[in-house]
């Protein structure tokens, strides 16, 4: 089997798309958690583990869980950095642009190369093999290349960790993007060749570790609204 990232003939990992440690709040006592689906013709699901395939080799796979031991740190308090909240306006800074933006390309990279149905609105096209050659090499290239947004998924001020999203795409201002909701943040992708908003890319992650996040009451984020509402109606939840 052929490994998706350095393209050699090598034993394959059951690699994770969205990183095992952002699953964790979802497991019950039985480590098992309830995957649901808003398509009438599937049913709901019972996973022991997190969303996974024959993705990745081994030494691919350790390439980056590098990153996700880094943006795992960062989201449980681990690691040294600095927020400042201002209403609904958090301002982070002390990241480690290389690491966390890695990490963020990894899993849209995974995304849009995976097979599985739940990653099945994410097509990168001809920015599948830029990507690949990005992460191949390490180079996270510059903020507004592949430059992402983030937002704390919140229901009255306390982060929704529990809620993993099926990734779907938007656009803003005319530019492609895909949005990831996972580790109690919406994380909106960037996927375009052309020049992007210059508020979009204020708040890109810079080179010295810094962005910024807008809070979002679960209730205002009307995509996620809109999925709520349809499994209700068809009775998965």
């Amino acid at each position: 089997m052929m490994c998706a990232l350095c393209r050699k003939g090598r034993p394959l990992r059951n690699s994770h798309i969205i990183p095992e440690f952002v699953f964790k709040p979802l497991y019950d006592n039985k480590h098992k958690f309830h995957l649901l689906s808003a398509i009438p013709t599937k049913g709901n699901a019972k996973l022991q583990k997190g969303i996974r395939e024959n993705l990745l080799c081994q030494e691919c796979e350790t390439s980056f869980s590098k990153y996700e031991r880094y943006v795992c740190g960062v989201l449980t308090g681990q690691e040294n950095i600095r927020s400042v909240r201002n209403g609904r306006i958090v301002t982070v800074s002390g990241l480690d642009y290389k690491k966390f933006k890695l990490f963020l390309l990894s899993v849209l990279w995974r995304a849009g190369v995976s097979m599985l149905d739940f990653f099945e609105s994410v097509k990168l096209g001809t920015h599948e093999e830029i990507l690949r050659k990005m992460l191949f090499a390490e180079d996270p290239g510059p903020p507004d290349r592949y430059g992402f947004l983030m937002a704390l998924l919140v229901v009255r001020d306390v982060v929704q960790t529990d809620i993993i999203i099926k990734p779907s795409w938007s656009r803003y201002q005319g530019h492609f993007c895909y949005r990831f909701v996972f580790g109690g943040i919406i994380w909106v992708c960037f996927v375009s060749k052309h020049k992007l908003p210059e508020l979009a890319r204020k708040a890109f992650l810079s080179l010295e570790g810094r962005t910024i996040m807008l809070v979002s009451e679960i209730e205002s984020v009307s995509f996620i609204m809109r999925l709520a509402r349809d499994l209700v109606h068809m009775g998965r939840v």
